[in-house]
């Protein structure tokens, strides 16, 4: 359990890392979602469970336990 919250941190942090840093405004920013994942927010005593991400360029938009709707977005 332990290994699966920190392979999400890893990649999330792998995005933020690797964002082009002089990005044009006019080029919407990748969307990534992560599905079937379990998230430690800092706050909550326990995970969210089995819960969706919607990262868009370096900034993590949704957590959702239930499905995110994200058009166009890579899984």
């Amino acid at each position: 359990m332990k290994r699966t919250a920190l392979i999400v941190f890893a990649i999330v942090t792998g995005l933020v890392l690797t964002a082009p840093a002089g990005a044009q405004e006019a080029e919407p920013p990748p969307r990534v979602l992560f599905t079937n994942v379990h998230v430690f927010d800092g706050k909550a005593e326990k995970r969210i469970m089995n819960a969706n991400v919607l990262v868009e360029g370096n900034l993590i938009k949704q957590v959702s336990p239930t499905p995110i709707s994200a058009k166009g977005a890579k899984r």
